[in-house]
Parts: C-alpha cells; structure tokens; sequence
C-alpha cells in the first residue's frame, strides 16, 4: 500500500512538473519543444524530453541527484551528473559548459525563484 506522503509526493512532482515544462516551452518555443518534463523528488531525479526544431529524433536529458543548497544567503541547484541521449550534447554540457557555467556542478537560483524552488522541489 503506497504511503500517503509517498502519494503527496507524486502528485506534487507531477504538478510541479507539468508548471516547469509550460513555462520551458515557453522560454524554449523557437527552439523546439519539451515533450515531457518529469521529476521525480524522491530519487533526485530531473528527465527531459526534447523535440527540437529540424530534428529527426527526441534528445533525452537526465539530471541526477539534484539538491537545492543554501550558503551564505545564496540558492544553489547542484547536481550528479548530466547525461544527454546525443554524444555531442553530453560532451558539450561536460567539457565546457559545466566547467564553465557550473562550478562545482552548482548553479545560482535568482533569489526571486529560490523560496519557491526550495519549497517545491
């Protein structure tokens, strides 16, 4: 029999869920588009479907192990590991963009979205 926070938590993950994959639409539409956007709180996990424009094939994104941390009145989304389901990507993500844009495997939350973040995620 599944818990009731266990329930709690799958609904919340799904409804935060669906908000996250809006508003990435939105941000990403002449790109292409998020098929699916699925976290999954209780094993700190981020999956992505992505259709990008001109593609043949969807990419895939995982992001493990994520945590929010919090040092010196500052928000952090940290994580394990990226892995993206195209060779290219994943090299591009691990050899520049996480030592670039990412240290410590650690990005900055602007402080308007970080209670909210926190909270939610």
């Amino acid at each position: 029999i599944m818990e009731f926070k266990d329930l709690y938590g799958n609904i919340k993950d799904k409804g935060i869920s669906l908000i996250i994959e809006n508003l990435l639409n939105q941000q990403l539409k002449q790109y292409g588009e998020i098929k699916s956007f699925i976290i999954d709180s209780k094993n700190k996990m981020i999956k992505m479907e992505c259709m990008m424009k001109d593609e043949k094939a969807s990419i895939d994104i995982i992001i493990d192990k994520y945590e929010i941390i919090h040092m010196k009145d500052k928000h952090y989304f940290k994580f394990n590991n990226i892995s993206v389901s195209r060779e290219w990507i994943n090299n591009l993500i691990q050899n520049i963009a996480i030592p670039n844009f990412a240290e410590n495997k650690m990005i900055e939350i602007p402080s308007k979205y970080a209670s909210i973040i926190d909270k939610l995620i």
